[in-house]
């Protein structure tokens, strides 16, 4: 009876520890999934952050190229209205130039008037 008992008692030790090492097996494969899906979390957090400076960047340079072209176009506006200012400079210097060789004209002819008229 006594050997019953202890055999007993043994098996139900062997059960138990055996049953204590599945429950730690069970706990390191969750531990371990658990981890995994930690890195996965941390690796798309990554991504996606990255992800946030590359867009960043794409509209840091989208901006300075607009800031550029506005520069480019304002600078070809003052360049045409430099170049018609000029333009209409060079008009009314030559209209003044047409208008003092047209009263000249006037003058020799009024002179040759009077010249004649004498």
């Amino acid at each position: 009876a006594a050997r019953n008992e202890r055999e007993a008692r043994e098996r139900a030790e062997e059960t138990a520890a055996g049953e204590r090492q599945r429950a730690a097996q069970v706990d390191a494969v969750r531990e371990r999934e658990a981890e995994g899906r930690a890195l996965e979390q941390s690796e798309e957090a990554a991504r996606v952050e990255e992800e946030r400076e590359r867009e960043g960047e794409r509209a840091r340079r989208a901006e300075e190229q607009r800031e550029e072209e506005a520069q480019r176009v304002k600078l070809a506006d003052a360049e045409k209205l430099e170049e018609k200012e000029a333009e209409a400079s060079r008009r009314s210097e030559e209209q003044a130039q047409e208008e003092v060789e047209e009263q000249k004209r006037r003058d020799e002819e009024d002179k040759a008037r009077r010249v004649a008229e004498e």
